[in-house]
C-alpha cells in the first residue's frame, strides 16, 4: 500500500478548499468515514478509486501512488474521473501492448513479475482480473512508464489506435 496516499489525498482536498463529505461525494464513496480511514492510512485505496481520486483532484494517478514523489509536488493530469470505471480492461489492453512491444511472452513477463503466474497475467490483459496497486507499479518500473500511461486511454496510443480502428471501419 502506498504510505502517503492518504497524507497526499488530504493535502489536495484542503488544498482546494473540500469537505471530506464532499470529496466523498466526488469520489463516489458511500461514506464520508471512508475517506477518513484512507487519509489516515487505515485503509488502502483501489485502483479505481486511486484512478478516480487524481481526475478528480487534478493529478497524476503516479503522484497519488507512488511514495518517492513527496506529497507537496502535486503533477497536472489531463483526464476524467469517469475514466476509473474501467480500469482492468484499460490495463489489461496497455499491458498487452508494452509486452509484446517489449517482445516478451506472458511467461516472461511472469518471470519478472514474480510471485505472478502467466495464468494471472492472462486474466490481467484480458480484463478479467483487476490489477493491484503494487502490480501496477512494478509493470509501470518494469517497462519504464508511468502508471497512468498503463491505465488511462486518453494517452497518445490509445487515441491513435482508436483514430486508426474509425479510419478502417
Amino acid at each position: 500500500m502506498p504510505r502517503l496516499f492518504g497524507e497526499k489525498l488530504r493535502a489536495l482536498r484542503t488544498e482546494r478548499q473540500l469537505t471530506q463529505a464532499q470529496l466523498a461525494e466526488q469520489l463516489g464513496l458511500a461514506t464520508q468515514s471512508h475517506l477518513s480511514y484512507l487519509e489516515r492510512g487505515k485503509s488502502a485505496p483501489s485502483v479505481a478509486l486511486a484512478v478516480r481520486a487524481a481526475g478528480v483532484l487534478g493529478v497524476t494517478v503516479d503522484f497519488l501512488l507512488r511514495d518517492t514523489i513527496p506529497p507537496d509536488i502535486p503533477i497536472a493530469s489531463s483526464f476524467s474521473p469517469s475514466q476509473g470505471d474501467d480500469v482492468a480492461r484499460q490495463f489489461g489492453k496497455r499491458l498487452r501492448g508494452r509486452r509484446t512491444r517489449s517482445g516478451m511472452s506472458q511467461v516472461q513477463l511472469a518471470e519478472h513479475l514474480q510471485p505472478l503466474s502467466q495464468a494471472y497475467i492472462s486474466l490481467l490483459e484480458s480484463g478479467q482480473k483487476a490489477p493491484s496497486v503494487e502490480t501496477i507499479l512494478r509493470c509501470a518500473d518494469l517497462f519504464g512508464v508511468t502508471a497512468d500511461d498503463l491505465l488511462l486511454a486518453t494517452l497518445a496510443g490509445e487515441e491513435e489506435d482508436a483514430q486508426a480502428r474509425t479510419v478502417h471501419e
